[in-house]
């Protein structure tokens, strides 16, 4: 059995650590946050529209996989994906030809590592072409 004073010495180092995870965690976020400003100030210039019509930002900062960007694509890519059976290759065909951030090629290797994120990604597409979500279904 430790000592008190092996004790505190032990729960002054864990809390040390703790204290260095925390600062660590919050300025990613700090980081996190700015590149969604830049990112949004940029796809607004580019893409002529407010973000929620123009385009949607999906954080998977969360993740560690930063931030994707999707504009809003032909109606037909919608209503192929509606109408589909929301399989694998339905969802990467209504969200690729919209990816603008990162580049495809980046979003794919994201998607093959974490593929929920591309559910994540045709939800916010989909919001983007008109429908509505959580509490907007109940308006």
């Amino acid at each position: 059995m430790a000592t008190p004073e092996e004790t505190a010495e032990k729960l002054a180092r864990y809390r040390a650590e703790k204290a260095k995870r925390e600062a660590r965690a919050a300025e990613e976020a700090d980081a996190a946050e700015l590149a969604r400003f830049e990112l949004v100030e940029r796809l607004e210039k580019e893409l002529g529209g407010l973000e929620g019509r123009a385009f949607a930002v999906v954080d998977v900062t969360d993740l560690g996989e930063g931030l994707i960007a999707l504009k809003l694509g032909d109606a037909v890519l919608y209503k192929a994906f509606s109408e589909s059976k929301v399989t694998v290759m339905d969802v990467a065909a209504f969200v690729s030809p919209c990816v603008v951030h990162p580049s495809l090629d980046e979003y794919k290797g994201i998607a093959m590592r974490r593929p929920a994120i591309a559910i994540r990604c045709a939800t916010a597409l989909s919001a983007l072409y008109g429908v509505k979500l959580g509490d907007d279904q109940k308006k």
